[in-house]
Parts: structure tokens; sequence; C-alpha cells
């Protein structure tokens, strides 16, 4: 299976995870933020499992070099997943922006 397929499926598993965040709005701030990140870097981790397990593996390559691999598709899962979930944030400051000039406006 493609590479590309894994890393898609973590960026949708970030807009899922984003969309459950909106949804619960502010009962997770600031409190839980351990936990939201806790969760992200789990189903990240996980979408780095299943590359391994179900993706192509380059097992010619010595042990230093297969470790390597791994931990760069690590960075690239977690870039993945983060561009979607960056996105949301600049999205939620944006609007708490535009509420705050909206309060100062008097509107």
């Amino acid at each position: 299976m493609n590479e590309w397929v894994f890393y898609v499926g973590a960026a949708f598993t970030s807009l899922l995870y984003a969309a459950l965040l909106e949804w619960f709005e502010k009962a997770w701030e600031p409190d839980w933020t351990w936990f939201v990140v806790l969760v992200g870097v789990v189903y990240t981790g996980c979408w780095v499992g299943a590359l391994m397990r179900w993706g192509s593996l380059p097992l010619d390559l010595p042990t230093y070099e297969f470790g390597w691999w791994v931990c760069w598709r690590w960075v690239f899962m977690f870039c993945a997943s983060g561009v979607v979930i960056i996105g949301w944030q600049v999205w939620q400051m944006r609007k708490r922006l535009l509420d705050a000039l909206r309060y100062a406006r008097g509107e």
C-alpha cells in the first residue's frame, strides 16, 4: 500500500479530532490540554504503527538506517496530522480576535 494513504488517514483523523474538540468547545481548555495532546500523539503513533504493519517496509536496510527510516516516518506523520490541528487553532484564534474586536467596538 502506498505511504500517502497513511498520511491522508492521519490528516483525516486529525480533522475528525479537531471537529470533536470544536464540538466540546471550552470543556477541554486549559485544564485538559495535556490529555488533548496525549490523544494526538497516540493516534499519530497508531498511524505510524499501521504504516509499519501494512505499508511497504524497506526490509533490506541495516538496523541503523531502518531506525532512521522509522523516525522520519514518525516526523512526516506528525506533520500530516499537525497541519490540520494547526489550521483549526489558527481558525479558533481568528474567531476569538474577531469577537474581541466586535466587543471593543461595542457591537
